[in-house]
């Protein structure tokens, strides 16, 4: 929460609307404050691709695309953030920061997953974010499926159409997935994912 707050700061320009911001999560959405009283990895699991990508983008660190590498192989739902970010890099800075960034990041992403893939590949702990698409199949056969490449589209047209705002796209891509599962399942439980997307949001605009 500190170093989010620190991003959203630097992007707002005014560490005023940083702490402004940060205090309005605190006090009116319910699944942040439920992820600081139980203690669950979401939040975290939320922030640290916005802290990666920031790095990457805005300070030209390596080490922004290496970390970016290792929440790639955190969950699944995070791969389609690789496409954007290649995107952003081409249309600001060239394609050769773009290559480089993004060989990093999946050199690293390679190196930390493939060993534990290949020796369990069906206990493989990242797969179970795609797994639970397949629950939708009770509704309508294939729809899991349906459904994963619906974001996969969506993720490669907003790549195509190389907007400004990468962190709001980041926040579509990974929102399409939650809403969708609120609205197949009529299941509230999935707003709590919207950690995923709901510090990507801050930072936009």
């Amino acid at each position: 929460l500190a170093v989010s707050f620190y991003i959203a700061g630097r992007e707002s320009g005014s560490t005023r609307r940083g702490l402004l911001l940060l205090w309005t999560l605190l006090a009116l959405c319910p699944a942040v404050i439920h992820a600081i009283v139980t203690g669950n990895d979401q939040m975290a699991n939320g922030i640290y691709p916005l802290v990666a990508l920031w790095l990457m983008m805005r300070k030209n660190s390596v080490w922004g695309a290496v970390l970016f590498g290792l929440a790639l192989s955190s969950r699944a739902n995070f791969l389609l953030l690789a496409p954007l970010a290649f995107a952003y890099l081409l249309q600001e800075y060239g394609m050769l920061r773009a290559v480089r960034d993004l060989s990093i990041t999946a050199v690293t992403f390679l190196a930390v997953t493939l060993p534990f893939y290949l020796y369990d590949p069906k206990n493989f702990t990242p797969l179970e974010g795609a797994d639970r698409l397949t629950r939708f199949d009770e509704i309508l056969p294939h729809l899991g499926l349906a459904l994963g490449v619906a974001g996969v589209l969506l993720t490669l047209a907003l790549a195509a159409r190389r907007p400004r705002s990468l962190f709001g796209n980041c926040a579509l891509v990974q929102a399409f997935f939650v809403v969708s599962g609120m609205l197949l399942s009529h299941d509230l439980g999935y707003a709590g994912y919207g950690v995923f997307f709901l510090f990507f949001g801050t930072l936009v605009g």
